[in-house]
């Protein structure tokens, strides 16, 4: 391989890297989650094989979007759902200090299986 095929095959995989780095600087586990949350709807969505509750934690807006389309989708409905500031403090502070802040799910959500009458 030449040289600048060499460097050009460098510059690629850093730029990739960079861009994965990049994505899941913010949400390191989202990929995970969404992974997940993808083969949980995948599996509930054969017969008989769905639980009758599902109560999710969503960290972003998107994810809760993404997430509620595919339940939505192969038969539940939106049972209830809270939703919270994305950090928290704790009650109790340290005199002169800053209070740790937390970050915490900005949804909850409770579905329920439709119940499907033959």
């Amino acid at each position: 391989m030449s040289p600048e095929g060499v460097l050009a095959l460098v510059a690629g995989l850093a730029l990739i890297s960079v861009v994965a780095v990049l994505s899941t600087s913010v949400a390191p586990g989202r990929p995970l989650r969404e992974w997940l949350m993808r083969r949980d709807a995948s599996r509930w969505a054969q017969p008989g094989a769905a639980p009758a509750t599902v109560k999710r934690s969503y960290w972003t807006a998107e994810e809760y979007r993404r997430d509620s389309d595919r339940l939505l989708a192969i038969g539940y409905r939106l049972e209830s759902e809270t939703t919270n500031p994305p950090y928290v403090e704790p009650a109790i502070r340290l005199r002169g200090r800053r209070a740790p802040r937390r970050r915490v799910p900005i949804i909850h959500a409770v579905y329920v299986l439709k119940v499907q009458y033959r």
